[in-house]
Formats: structure tokens, sequence, C-alpha cells
């Protein structure tokens, strides 16, 4: 099985079917999309569809939880509170029905898979450091996690019982999942990167060979400014 992992998509349609493009010509099996379909970005209603056409495998990401839930948006930040509103007022009810009925966190047999951490998953905690990974690696025996979130593509992996260690991927990169290890993963961000990369980041993820590869690629970015700019969205 491969898996063709998405995050923090942040309504950049440019970005979105860049990587898209890049997954169909992998032989995908599966889609996984970690949370954060809409925000900050002009194409909220695009994106949504573009995840529910290739039948993702989708979880809940703050942004969303923030269109469903009006009442936690004090606690986002200005700009991304503006964003919020505005994504309310452009998504039709259809997808405002299907980010509602997402999960807040996904098991398989295979991954565990949030937007944000194990430990209080809806308070939207991050997970940037091996200490805040450690915390999370206590709190399931799965292997393998995948989150989001922090918009950089890291790999925590952890054996026995020694101290997790971090690898930052901000060029991309691969790793051999090894038996007795455990994996927490984070594909980077589609839409919004916060690496110092400019380019789009996902993830592929082969069951069999048990090897994950993060990968970056260009896509329309000027494309994606102007749309934001004309909708009257924060210049930042």
């Amino acid at each position: 099985m491969r898996y063709g992992i998405i995050a923090d998509i942040h309504s950049n349609l440019e970005a979105l079917r860049a990587v898209l493009d890049i997954l169909r010509k992998e032989n995908i099996d599966k889609f996984l999309c970690l949370g954060d379909i809409v925000g900050y970005g002009a194409n909220p209603n695009e994106c949504v569809e573009e995840i529910r056409n290739i039948e993702a495998e989708s979880i809940v990401g703050n942004h969303e939880w923030g269109v469903i839930h009006p009442e936690i948006r004090s606690f986002f930040n200005p700009i991304a509170k503006q964003a919020i509103e505005w994504t309310e007022s452009e998504l039709s009810r259809e997808n405002q029905d299907y980010l509602a009925n997402l999960e807040v966190v996904r098991e398989t047999s295979l991954f565990l898979a949030v937007h944000s951490t194990l430990y209080e998953p809806t308070r939207w905690h991050y997970i940037t450091s091996s200490e805040e990974a450690e915390l999370n690696f206590s709190l399931t025996e799965k292997e393998l996690c995948f989150f989001a979130h922090s918009h950089q593509a890291v790999i925590y992996f952890k054996h026995r019982d020694a101290h997790c260690r971090e690898f930052f991927l901000p060029g991309g990169g691969k790793m051999l999942m090894e038996r007795g290890y455990r994996y927490l993963i984070n594909p980077g961000s589609v839409g919004q990167p916060r690496d110092g990369n400019p380019q789009a980041s996902f993830g592929i993820y082969d069951t069999k060979s048990k090897i994950l590869q993060i990968r970056r690629c260009d896509y329309e970015i000027s494309r994606a400014r102007e749309k934001i700019l004309k909708a009257g969205l924060p210049h930042f």
C-alpha cells in the first residue's frame, strides 16, 4: 500500500494541485490528509472539493475547528481569526458539513493520525521538540503516528526505552522505518511551509518497503498571492 500524505493545505489551490499532480504519477493507493485544508488562502471550497474527490482519509485541523466552532476563535491570532471568519462566509454548506464530520484522531491497523498532538488533541498543542515528542510517544504503543500543525517536515524516532531523536527534512529526503523503532512523522505543509523552503511539502509512505519519503515541489506562488490580496484577506 502506498499512501500520499498531505497536510496544512490552507486553501492554497495552486500548491495542492501541484502536489496531487505528482502523487497521481506515484501509484498512490490511498491519500491521508492531516487537517487544515482551509484557512489563510483564497480557495477553501476548491481545496475541500479536491480532498473529497480523491477520497482522502482526512482528520480535522484547528482551522476547520475554528470554522465549525465560532466560540474558540478568540484563541486564534487576529490574522488567523480574520481568515477563518472569511473562510466560513465562503464555504458552501456541503463543504462545511464535510469538515464538521472529520475525525479528530484516526486510528488504523497501521498508524495513528492527528493534526496536533495525541495529548489534548483539540487544544491544538504543537510538537516542535524531542521533549514534546516524548510525551506523545508515551500515549501510544503504535509504531507510527502522523501529525501536522507545525508546518515543518520532521521525523521523531525512538528505539524502545532510548531517548527520542529528531530528523528535520526542509529539503526533502527519505527514511527506512526499522523494526524496534517507533516514529512520529510530520510531512510538512502543502500550502504554507514554515521551514525556510517555499516549496510545497508532502509525504509518500510505502507500507511494504517501510520507506517514508518527504518530497518538495514548486507551484505558482505568485498566483496564490494574487488571489489572497484580491480576496481582501490579510496581507501578511
